[in-house]
């Protein structure tokens, strides 16, 4: 996920507008971003995105992505399929803004409950 990361700028802004009231829905700064996500392929084995649209918008710093992202949960084996919904705002080469939109229930499902979830974006408490 450390590669992940790097492409954001130092100062990058990710938004979760849907996750669930106990979850981050704002993350300021490359190292926040990477620190949230470091784990997330220890609990999830993403193996392919499908149905990939890209949407140019107006701003040619911005475009929208929508896929299916499809993998495995690491521990149970179970099936992860998810649609998200991406909005990318490019400068010098890096990502500065992204808004990344899914089913916070979906997921939850997928990873077989909350406390995994929980786990797999290093939230503790």
């Amino acid at each position: 996920m450390k590669a992940w990361s790097d492409t954001f700028a130092d100062d990058a802004v990710f938004e979760l507008p849907f996750a669930p009231a106990a979850y981050p829905q704002r993350l300021v700064g490359k190292a926040a971003i990477h620190e949230y996500v470091k784990d997330y392929a220890k609990h999830i084995d993403l193996q392919r995105f499908l149905d990939i649209t890209v949407h140019p918008t107006q701003d040619p710093s911005t475009l929208v992505v929508e896929a299916e992202v499809e993998g495995r949960v690491t521990a149970t084996g179970r099936p992860y399929r998810i649609h998200y919904v991406w909005v990318y705002t490019e400068g010098n080469g890096k990502i500065v803004r992204q808004r990344d939109y899914w089913n916070p229930s979906a997921v939850i499902d997928a990873l077989g409950g909350d406390a995994t979830m929980r786990r797999t974006f290093n939230l503790t408490s």
